[in-house]
Order: structure tokens, then C-alpha cells, then sequence
């Protein structure tokens, strides 16, 4: 196929691609047939490229890349990592050793040569690979006149792509080397200052955001206000980490908050998306429209095959497989079996007020799965490592519609809930914030106000930080957003982490059918220990550069206190 309208309709399968560092695997069925190998030799030329299905095969790798959880054998879900180091979820999993990587980031213990930090680096790098010889080899000649538009798409897409995967690096690493566009030779160059890396960021989204059409689409390629959200989210984590106001473009000209407000309003209030009158719908498919929902701004889609299994070619959202409730057997069950991986930790289920309509959308008891089953003296699960008697509701292995998602064992790595990276809800919170900052009490509490009476809590007559971040704590909860939050909000934020003298949460559940191997699941299993944690404070919360590609490079300087 050489069409690029063509290519646009398969977009929605998003399963046509795969990416390894050293080759890319395109696959058309299930079954793995019409199967085509591309050598990122084949992508990354150093000449224009001379047919449009070069253009084509660069950018749905860049597009394969966003939607992949599961690169270089390593669970990478983004989310799902930073809501460990967060403290809002525990690794989980069978036993301690059980991703082992995952209980270093639950513990801030994080060693230089975490293999699950390294395909972070590699897979986000791999993007920008792609992106910079999408751009660099584009050859304007090759299109006709009827494909102009769709033209400057690909190009603006590509380079909004490429300012995300860095953003994804600079929040983990700091300050990681932007790679100059022609062919990548490895990560020889030196690291910028913030101020050089986020004004590269920001300045690609600024820019292109006018060249995009105005929504995300069905297919998953982005928008103008996808693009526009995400600079909102940059501008908030560098002004926040760094105390910087402004944030200075490669033009010269400065972000500021009162621009990024402009920003806010305009994506409020010309996006077209609106909150979803029901919370629940957000994630679980049987409510309502859960993917492309309108209230999602930055949707990264997840498809589900039952024929791959494990592979570097998985696209599904393998967070919803690892964080549903290990042992979870049972033909009337409402969400399948998976990992226990992700446990909730009481903090976060005790700090919802009872009235609050996000609790029982956001975390699912042991006892409400038991009670689901109308069982007795059974083995109805088996408890996970940090096991609370608490699991993920957002994102995990909820059945679809036609029960096609029931019982369908390893393969369901690829469930097909798409992550929402921003929402609507998240662009209030954030307006919220710079309102109060500027002396705006009144938008802010109106902005916060419109988000708790979605979930059925009081209007506050006034807002203060304190409320926003409360309000940030329960509405994003166990979505991926906490852990940087408290990265740019300060020491205070992060010393927050540390849990020392844990005490073990003792059910009062006593009934026979929510036991196991002796052990009450509707409570807190395991030692003291592997529930505490001490945030590592010379950090600041940023992750080692892998040491095995400091050692390749001759500039690159690890972060501080690694």
C-alpha cells in the first residue's frame, strides 16, 4: 500500500507495526502473515527518501513506539512506574523479586544499571531515532497535490512526537542530550542546561500546533489540542522544578504563566471536549464510551491480539494485564485474572472521602471481587507481594462489551484500553493552580468546583493550594501524574514518600471465603518492611542515567546523588 490515505484508515489497527532497536516487524493479521521486516537501516538513510511509503513506514513506527508498553522484554508501562515511585502503589507482583527493577523504584533504592530505566531511555530515544530521519529524509517532491495537507501533517506530527519522547526523558533523567537531526550516532553529545532542552521542547509543540487539525482522532493520530495540552504539562513541570516563570523559546520569546492560562482557556474553551457527566465511563468499557472519550485531549492507544503472546511487537496496554488481581479465576467474575502488580496502598484508599464518586471507579476491594462470586470456602485469589486487599480500577483487565476479554490467559497482554494521557479534568486542575498563583481565587475555585461536582462532592466557596493538590490526588489517582506533581512542587512534596513504622491493616472480614493459604486477602499479607519506604532526597526524584550508556559516551555525566 502506497497510499497514504490508505495508511490512514489502518491506523486504528495500529498492530501493522513493531520496533526493536535494530530492526522494525510490520504485521497486517493476527496470524502474522504479510509480514514485512524493516531494518531501521531502511528508515534511517542519509539521503531523501524516494518513495511516500518510506514516509509512511517512519511514521507509524513513531506512532508503534507511543502505544509500546512492553519494549526490550521490560513492562515499561510509563504510568504505572511512576505511580511506584510515587508511593500511591505498590510493586506487587508474586514475590519480592518479582520485577525486581519495579521494588527498587517502590523503595527509592534505584541502582545505576536498572535494566527497566534503560529501555525507558532506549525506547524513547528509538522515537526520537525515527522522528529525526522521518524529518531529515522528507521529500516534499514526492507528494501530489491532493496530499499537500496530509503532508504538513506528517511533519508537524513527527516533531510533536519526537518533543514528547523527550519530555518522557527529561522528567525521568533531566537533562538528557537532544540528538541532532540527521543520522543517530549514539549519545556522544553533550548534556544541555534545562533551559536549552525545555525551550527545544516547547518551542517544537508551540510551533506545530497550528499545523495540526484541530482534534485527536479516532485513529489515534494527534491534534492540535493534544499538542497544546502537553505544553501546558512541560511549561508546569519546568517552571515548577526549576522556580522559573518563564520559560524562553528558541525565537527569543518567552511562556509565561499568564500565555499558559491563554493556553488553558483556549483548550477549554475552542478543543470541543467537555468533562464525562460519569467518571466511571472514563475506563470501563461496559459504562460507556471509555476510548476516545470526550473528555481525553492526549489518547494513547492500545489494541488487543490473542496470537502474539509475548513479543517485542505488543501494542496492548499491558498494565491493565499486570495490575488485575492475581488468581482471579471465575467464570462470573466481572474483570479477569492478572499479576497483581500495582497494589493501591491504604493512604490513598483511606484518603477519598466516602462521597466521593471517584473511589469506587479508581480502586476495587478483595472483599467487593469475593462478594461478587456468591462463593464459600473457596480459594477465590491469591495474594500479591505487598498485598492490601486493594486493586487498580482505572486501567486493568476489565471485560468488554461482548466478553471478548474473558479468560483469555497470556495473551491478554494486550488488552485495548487506551491510556488517557490528559484529560480535561487534569487542564482544570492545572488552570486552578496558576490562577491562584496570579491572585485569581475566584477562577481558581470555580475550575476546581467544576471537577468535584462531577464527582459529587461540595462546591468550596474558596480554594487554596492545599485544595488542588488534594483535588490533583484523587481525580489523576493511579493515572501516572502524582510522582511528577510532587517533582515540581518541592522537597516538602516528595519527603512525603517516606513511610516509616508501617503498621499492617488488620481486616475485619473474618468470613471463610476471603481466605487463602490462612491468609485474609481483605487485608493487609506480608511484613512491615516491604510497606516502608525513605525517598532518596539527593535525587530530587529524577532516575540514574543507565550506567552502561554513560560509559558509552564521553560527555555525559551522571545525575547528582547517583
Amino acid at each position: 500500500m502506497t497510499s497514504i490515505k490508505k495508511y490512514c484508515l489502518l491506523l486504528s489497527f495500529l498492530s501493522l507495526w513493531g520496533c526493536q532497536i535494530n530492526n522494525i516487524d510490520t504485521t497486517i493479521n493476527d496470524d502474522n502473515s504479510n509480514r514485512k521486516t524493516l531494518d531501521l537501516k531502511d528508515i534511517e538513510i542519509a539521503a531523501p527518501y524516494t518513495t511516500i511509503e518510506q514516509h509512511e513506514d517512519a511514521f507509524y513506527v513513531l506512532y508503534h513506539l507511543l502505544s509500546n508498553d512492553y519494549y526490550n522484554s521490560k513492562i515499561l508501562s510509563i504510568d504505572l512506574i511512576a505511580d511506584i515511585l510515587a508511593g500511591d502503589v505498590y510493586k506487587g507482583g508474586a514475590v519480592a523479586y518479582d520485577w525486581s527493577e519495579a521494588f527498587e523504584f517502590q523503595k527509592h533504592t534505584i541502582n545505576n544499571y536498572n535494566s527497566t530505566l534503560k529501555s525507558i531511555w532506549n525506547k524513547n530515544y528509538d522515537g526520537i531515532r525515527v522522528a529525526n530521519a522521518l524529518l531529515s529524509n522528507f521529500n516534499d517532491d514526492l507528494f501530489p497535490e491532493n496530499l499537500q495537507q496530509e503532508k504538513e501533517y506528517y511533519k508537524a506530527e513527527a516533531r510533536a512526537l519526537r518533543a514528547h519522547f523527550y519530555f518522557e526523558l527529561a522528567r525521568f533523567f533531566e537533562r538528557p542530550p537532544i540528538i541532532p537531526a540527521g543520522k543517530f550516532e549514539g549519545y556522544n553529545y553533550k548534556q544541555p542546561s534545562e533551559e536549552e532542552l525545555y525551550s527545544f521542547i516547547a518551542s517544537e509543540l508551540f510551533e506545530v500546533s497550528d499545523q495540526m487539525r484541530k482534534h485527536q482522532d479516532d485513529f489515534g493520530r494527534l491534534g492540535k489540542y493534544s499538542v497544546l495540552a502537553e505544553l501546558v504539562k512541560v511549561y508546569v513541570f519546568y517552571s515548577g522544578v526549576y522556580s522559573r516563570e518563564n520559560l524562553t523559546l528558541k525565537d527569543g520569546s518567552t511562556l509565561n504563566r499568564n500565555q499558559v492560562i491563554n493556553i488553558i482557556e483556549e483548550i477549554i474553551q475552542q478543543s470541543g471536549a467537555s468533562l464525562s457527566p460519569n467518571f466511571g465511563e472514563l475506563f470501563q468499557s461496559l459504562l460507556g464510551k471509555n476510548n476516545f472519550n470526550q473528555e481525553v485531549l492526549f489518547e494513547i492507544v492500545h489494541e488487543k491480539r490473542l496470537h502474539l503472546n509475548w513479543s517485542e511487537y505488543a501494542i496492548g496496554n499491558v498494565k491493565s494485564l499486570v495490575t488485575g488481581p492475581r488468581g482471579y479465576f471465575h467464570s462470573d467474575s466481572f474483570i479477569n485474572n492478572g499479576w497483581g502488580f500495582g497494589i493501591p496502598t491504604r493512604k490513598l484508599y483511606d484518603s477519598f472521602d466516602n462521597s466521593d464518586k471517584r473511589l469506587n471507579s479508581t480502586i476495587i476491594t478483595a472483599k467487593t471481587l469475593i462478594d461478587s462470586l456468591n462463593i464459600s470456602n473457596t480459594y477465590p485469589m491469591d495474594n500479591s507481594f505487598n498485598h492490601t486487599g486493594l486493586f487498580n480500577y482505572k486501567y486493568t483487565t476489565h471485560k468488554t462489551n461482548d466478553g471478548s476479554n474473558k479468560n483469555i490467559g497470556t495473551s491478554g497482554m494486550h488488552y485495548d484500553q487506551n491510556y488517557h494521557y490528559i484529560r480535561l479534568a487534569d487542564i482544570y486542575l492545572i488552570g486552578a493552580e496558576l490562577y491562584l498563583a496570579e491572585g485569581n481565587q475566584a477562577k481558581a475555585t470555580e475550575y476546581v468546583n467544576i471537577v468535584r461536582q462531577r464527582a459529587g462532592l461540595y462546591s468550596k466557596s474558596t480554594v487554596t493550594f492545599d485544595d488542588i493538590v488534594e483535588e490533583r490526588y484523587h481525580e489523576l489517582a493511579i493515572e501516572g501524574h502524582r510522582y511528577f506533581d510532587l517533582m515540581r512542587w518541592g522537597s516538602n512534596f516528595l519527603n512525603e514518600i517516606t513511610v516509616s513504622n508501617y503498621t499492617l491493616y488488620e481486616s475485619q472480614h473474618h468470613d471463610s471465603k476471603y481466605f487463602s493459604n490462612g491468609k485474609n486477602l481483605t487485608g493487609d499479607i506480608g511484613v512491615e518492611a516491604d510497606f516502608e519506604t525513605t525517598f532518596y532526597a539527593p535525587s530530587r526524584g529524577f532516575m540514574p542515567i543507565p550506567q552502561d550508556i554513560i560509559d558509552q559516551s564521553d560527555n555525559l555525566v551522571q545525575n547528582p546523588g547517583y
